[in-house]
């Protein structure tokens, strides 16, 4: 895939790394499959504390699964901090 470094293993494409923004743990049978057990691409997890869109319970069920973690916490809500001093991430 052209502008995305992706690699290919038994018919299934991977990324090297993955930055998830106020994510969840999806629960349709198709993408439940991607975790189950759990997935270890290493990903960089963003959270807002005052999040009302996606709520900490939804979050936690995406870090259950997430074998390989980063995970910081800003104190506002579904959005990506702009730098590290505004948003509490150090």
């Amino acid at each position: 895939m052209k502008g995305f470094d992706l690699f290919e293993t038994n018919g299934m494409f991977f990324s090297e790394f993955c930055v998830s923004v106020a994510g969840y743990r999806p629960s349709d049978s198709i993408r439940t499959p991607l975790f189950t057990p759990s997935y270890s691409t290493p990903t960089l997890h963003v959270l807002g504390k005052t999040d009302v869109v996606v709520v900490e319970e939804r979050s936690n069920q995406l870090l259950e699964v997430s074998a390989n973690q980063r995970v910081e916490r800003h104190s506002s809500g579904t959005s990506a901090p702009v730098c590290a001093v505004s948003s509490g991430i150090h």
